[in-house]
């Protein structure tokens, strides 16, 4: 991860982050000019220019370690108690969805193309692995929306001995599950 540096023009991480998550929730479609007022909230005066000039590849990281790091918390629940599930360390369900994102991302995010002339070109694949027995999440990844299941980090991580893994078809791979048999899953 590229690490976020204060600039000259006031901005922290956290008053970045606080900018673009009021102002987005406030405006979801909102340009930088609804944005500079949100910044004067959280007691920063920039231009909206000067909002602009912040959208970088390191804000961009910034932003997908907040995601990740939030996540974390919105997704922990009760852990299911049904006795079946006792007999495992963990019970991991695997799964992924994909994203259509607009055409201009498509530097950062390569699409699947499609039978439509827009919004084809970028799309964002999302890999979530969850622990039914613990209710916490176990990893989550973010791919090229033509990356398939087999290609995301996910798929490749071992599990603890005792535990039982629950995926689709497209994480089906013999030689991930040959890896999970020798580790005692």
């Amino acid at each position: 991860m590229v690490p976020f540096s204060p600039d000259r023009a006031k901005f922290t991480a956290s008053t970045l982050i606080q900018t673009l998550v009021f102002g987005w929730l406030a405006h979801p479609d909102a340009r930088v000019e609804q944005l500079a007022p949100c910044a004067a909230r959280v007691g920063v005066d920039v231009s909206p220019q000067a909002i602009d000039q912040r959208f970088t590849l390191a804000t961009a990281q910034l932003v997908r370690e907040v995601l990740l790091r939030s996540v974390q918390h919105l997704i922990a629940a009760d852990p299911v108690a049904i006795p079946i599930l006792q007999r495992f360390t963990e019970v991991r369900v695997h799964d992924s969805t994909t994203i259509v994102l607009p055409d201009s991302l498509a530097d950062l995010w390569e699409g699947c193309g499609g039978s439509t002339t827009t919004n084809t070109a970028a799309a964002l694949k999302c890999g979530l692995q969850i622990d039914l027995l613990h209710g916490t999440w176990t990893g989550f990844d973010l791919a090229d929306g033509r990356a398939s299941d087999q290609r995301l980090p996910l798929q490749h991580t071992m599990w603890p001995k005792g535990a039982l893994r629950l995926a689709d078809l497209g994480f089906f791979n013999l030689h991930v599950r040959a890896e999970g048999d020798a580790a005692g899953a």
